[in-house]
C-alpha cells in the first residue's frame, strides 16, 4: 500500500520535503496490521473517495496525473466530484456504496515514484 518503501533506487529521497511532500498522512496510516482502521478515520471512504485520491498536488503528482490511463483518470474525476457534491450538501453516500478497504489500491504512486525518479535524473545527470 501507499505506506510501504517504494521498489525505485532510494537516491530520489535525497530531498527531505519532496519525501515528506510525497508521503503526506503516511505517519498517520502507520503499520499494514493497523491499516484499516486508521484509513477509516480519514473518513473519505463515506465519499466513495480512495487514499490515492488524497494526494496533495505537488508538480510530481500533476506529471503522474496526465501519465494515468484515461478510464482511471476518468473513474479517479468522477469519485472527485461526487465527492464534492456529497460534502456540499452536508451528506454521505449510503453504508452500502462506501469504497470498501478491499478497493484501495495504488493507482497513482507508481506514476509518481517514475515521474520523481525521471525529475532526479535529470538534475544529477550533469554532477
Amino acid at each position: 500500500f501507499f505506506f510501504e518503501m517504494p521498489t525505485v533506487l532510494p537516491h530520489i529521497w535525497l530531498s527531505p520535503s519532496t519525501f515528506l511532500s510525497f508521503r503526506l498522512f503516511s505517519w498517520f496510516i502507520g503499520k499494514p496490521a493497523n491499516r484499516v482502521q486508521r484509513l477509516s478515520k480519514l473518513g473519505h471512504w463515506e465519499y466513495g473517495l480512495r487514499y490515492q485520491d488524497l494526494v496533495v498536488q505537488t508538480p510530481a503528482v500533476e506529471k503522474a496525473l496526465e501519465r494515468l490511463p484515461l478510464r482511471e483518470k476518468e473513474l479517479r474525476d468522477r469519485r472527485i466530484k461526487r465527492a464534492c457534491v456529497l460534502f456540499s450538501a452536508h451528506t454521505t453516500l449510503p453504508k452500502e456504496e462506501w469504497t470498501k478497504p478491499e478497493e484501495e489500491n495504488e493507482y497513482l504512486s507508481p506514476y509518481i515514484f517514475e515521474v520523481m525518479e525521471e525529475d532526479h535524473d535529470r538534475a544529477t545527470w550533469r554532477l
